[in-house]
């Protein structure tokens, strides 16, 4: 069976797991989508293009996913409360608002792409698959979002020498957790990752 993971940002990171019952570990892809254009709508447009062309691909080369995940994206701008110049708190915004509606409309458009093709996607907070990919869903005290790239993007390359296959960037990188957070809710995939089920693909790769 195949699965796939989805991170949509200002890229979209893609990364599909192929199992044939016999390998050990799966068969890993990742790889990403750059989009140009000139509002939220348009960009939509060319990852529905993207990916029907992905999905047919895969269906070519006896690959059908048949489950997918995508990052949720938040619905709301977080806030920050800063200190202005008078000492008094105030509470800003802690984001591009322009961001958000356009990582919803591409969230709109792949789901729909996905159901198109009976890939049952499903939606998961970043949060939640860091957790069960790094082991914690915030950052340390004292660091802040970049932490988990960085740490992802680590663990990624650990993946990437070990079992063969590239890992482009930051957005390829997270959409790898997803997959594994996926892989681990089906239980259908050797990845070894729920906790108490045997070591990681993380912990096989930094034993070696």
């Amino acid at each position: 069976m195949s699965l796939l993971g989805l991170d949509l940002a200002t890229r979209a990171g893609w990364t599909l797991f192929t199992h044939d019952g016999t390998q050990d570990p799966p068969e890993i892809e990742c790889g990403s989508w750059s989009f140009d254009g000139r509002d939220a709508d348009e960009k939509a447009d060319k990852l529905s293009r993207h990916l029907t062309e992905f999905l047919r691909d895969c269906r070519r080369r006896g690959r059908s996913v048949k489950a997918s995940a995508i990052e949720r994206p938040m619905e709301t701008v977080p806030t920050k409360t800063i200190i202005d110049k008078f000492g008094r708190k105030r509470s800003v915004l802690d984001g591009n608002p322009a961001t958000l509606v356009m990582q919803n409309r591409m969230y709109a458009a792949a789901r729909a792409i996905l159901l198109a093709f009976n890939a049952h996607p499903v939606s998961v907070a970043s949060a939640t698959w860091r957790k069960t990919v790094l082991g914690v869903g915030r950052a340390p005290r004292g660091e802040d979002s970049r932490w988990f790239k960085r740490e992802m993007q680590k663990r990624a390359a650990s993946l990437a020498l070990r079992y063969g296959f590239d890992v482009p960037n930051h957005d390829a990188a997270d959409s790898l957790g997803v997959a594994i957070w996926l892989a681990a809710q089906t239980g259908r995939l050797p990845v070894g990752i729920l906790t108490g089920r045997g070591p990681s693909l993380f912990s096989q790769a930094a034993a070696e």
